[in-house]
């Protein structure tokens, strides 16, 4: 889709990273399903006290959600919800869905796709999901406070975010991530990227309506050794965020 509202290089960009579940890759891809699986598990409690207070109807929608491994990990969790998943390339979520769901065991039927960019109006309806999520993606957005706010749109009254494995960077180690972020692929190929303090999220977060809590991640024995310098040294959090009431 060529349109004036998607961001062409962001587009092409990602139309173009198909090569996810090459055979190749096969040990990354466990290693990181378990990644996004222990950041799912910091919010687990509040999810789950979601899930039973909706009994089980609940309306997800994942946002940059680019090979849908992040919903289908939590279709496996909750078998009654149901799923929307959004992505600025929906040619790269159609070819690689059912790949995804087959390394997650679950099946990708009934799951909607749509193609828009998470920087712009969302095309949802007011009050059309429960639970927006964001695995490694709400840092792309051209304008995150547009973003938040449009969540607060199409969510329900009683709704929240559950933003995972975002971009943060470290008051220690800011400079030199961000240094980083300017080599990477994705700078170099045009495509929006963002890095912020924690504060910052939180900052976003509440000006849009939202009471977020940060929930502590550190996924690998690495990381666990490392836990006690979470927010200094590196930053690594799970965002639940409900709307204020």
């Amino acid at each position: 889709m060529d349109s004036p509202d998607v961001r062409a290089n962001d587009q092409a960009f990602y139309a173009g990273s198909v090569d996810y579940f090459d055979p190749k890759n096969e040990r990354y891809i466990r290693s990181h399903l378990d990644v996004v699986k222990s950041y799912i598990s910091a919010v687990s409690d509040p999810l789950e006290k979601f899930y039973r207070s909706r009994g089980g109807n609940v309306r997800f929608a994942e946002l940059g959600a680019g090979t849908c491994l992040t919903s289908l990990s939590l279709r496996k969790m909750y078998p009654q919800a149901s799923f929307t998943c959004v992505d600025i390339s929906l040619s790269r979520m159609q070819l690689l869905l059912g790949k995804a769901a087959s390394l997650v065991g679950v099946s990708p039927e009934g799951i909607e796709l749509t193609e828009c960019d998470m920087s712009n109006r969302l095309p949802f309806e007011n009050k059309q999901f429960d639970i927006v999520v964001f695995d490694a993606s709400l840092h792309h957005s051209c304008n995150i406070w547009l973003t938040l706010s449009e969540c607060r749109r199409i969510l329900a009254p009683d709704g929240a975010v559950a933003a995972l494995r975002e971009q943060y960077v470290a008051p220690l180690t800011a400079s030199y991530a961000l240094r980083r972020l300017l080599r990477t692929q994705e700078v170099q190929s045009g495509v929006a990227e963002n890095a912020f303090l924690k504060e910052q999220y939180a900052y976003y977060f509440a000006a849009n309506g939202f009471v977020p809590a940060f929930h502590s991640v550190t996924p690998g024995v690495h990381w666990r050794l490392l836990s006690p310098l979470n927010g200094l040294l590196f930053s690594k959090w799970s965002i639940w965020a409900p709307l204020a009431r």
